[in-house]
C-alpha cells in the first residue's frame, strides 16, 4: 500500500495531534528539530490529504472537553484555565461547532412526551 502523507508528516501528526501526544506547534517543531513554520507548512499539506484528522485541538480545549464532561460550570472552567467567560463561550462555540461538544440538557421522563416514542412496554 502507497504512503499517503511521509514519514515526517506522520510524525507530526503524532506528536501535535489531541488523539496523541497534542503538544503545540512550538513543541512540535522542538522536538522534531524543526521550524515551526515547517511545521505548518506539513500541517497544511496534511490537511488537503486528510482533512478528517483536522481539526486538532489545543490542550486548553481538551481541558475544557474533560471539565464539561464532568459538568463543571463555566465560571468553574474558566477559573481554572485562568481564562475570561468570553474566551470560553469562544471555545465551547468552537468545539461545539465541531461536534466535540454537546448541549448538556437532559430531560427527564415525561410520559406524556417519551410514551409515544416507546414501541413496547415492559
Amino acid at each position: 500500500m502507497e504512503r499517503v502523507i511521509s514519514k515526517i508528516e506522520e510524525q507530526i501528526l503524532r506528536i501535535h495531534h489531541h488523539d496523541f501526544a497534542g503538544l503545540s506547534i512550538d513543541d512540535t517543531a522542538a522536538k522534531l528539530g524543526i521550524t515551526v513554520e515547517e511545521v505548518k507548512a506539513h500541517l497544511r499539506h496534511i490537511k488537503k490529504i486528510a482533512p478528517q484528522m483536522f481539526p486538532i485541538l489545543t490542550q486548553r480545549q481538551r481541558a475544557i472537553i474533560m471539565m464539561y464532561d464532568q459538568h463543571a460550570s463555566r465560571k468553574a472552567i474558566s477559573e481554572a484555565l485562568g481564562i475570561t467567560a468570553s474566551l470560553l463561550s469562544k471555545e465551547v462555540a468552537f468545539l461545539r461547532r465541531h461536534k466535540f461538544l454537546f448541549n448538556r440538557v437532559m430531560s427527564q421522563y415525561d410520559p406524556k412526551i417519551h410514551d409515544g416514542l416507546v414501541k413496547e412496554r415492559f
